[in-house]
């Protein structure tokens, strides 16, 4: 009887090397998705929403790298339809957790799917009453990658 003690050693071995570079690869996914840049969308007074509000934001860029963004923002109701798509002019963000200042952000384009929506704000500067869910996107302005997303 043949004694398979070195090809179970070899398969072993294999086994090793295919664990450490499995764990490897999961350990630099891991370091990676922590040096993403996160943003935390801070939600709008109760039946009060204007565009400014779209912008109450808290961004962390954990990269120690200034970026060029734009924001996009999109209000929907809260069955799902899109009201207004927004977009603002492109601004440096620096490396740090940082709450971004509403009144600075430069809208360059807006759309509009709902009428009234548009005449309301457009006389008021706020949104008609009622609840909206509300996604800003954070792009990458030079590569126009969306690298992060925040919904209330």
């Amino acid at each position: 009887m043949k004694n398979f003690t070195p090809s179970n050693s070899s398969f072993n071995s294999l086994n090793k090397g295919l664990v450490l570079m499995v764990a490897f690869f999961l350990a630099m996914l891991c370091k990676e998705a922590s040096g993403q840049i996160q943003a935390n969308l801070q939600a709008p007074p109760v039946n009060r929403l204007q565009v400014k509000d779209l912008w109450n934001i808290r961004i962390n860029n954990p990269q120690n790298l200034r970026k060029q963004i734009y924001l996009k923002a999109t209000v929907s109701n809260l069955k799902g339809k899109e009201t207004a798509q927004f977009r603002t002019d492109v601004f440096n963000l620096s490396p740090s957790l940082q709450r971004l200042n509403p009144n600075e952000i430069r809208v360059t384009q807006r759309d509009f799917y709902d009428n009234k929506a548009e005449n309301i704000l457009k006389r008021t500067k706020n949104f008609p009453e009622g609840n909206y869910q509300i996604k800003v996107e954070v792009y990458d302005a030079t590569t126009d990658e969306l690298m992060t997303e925040s919904s209330v």
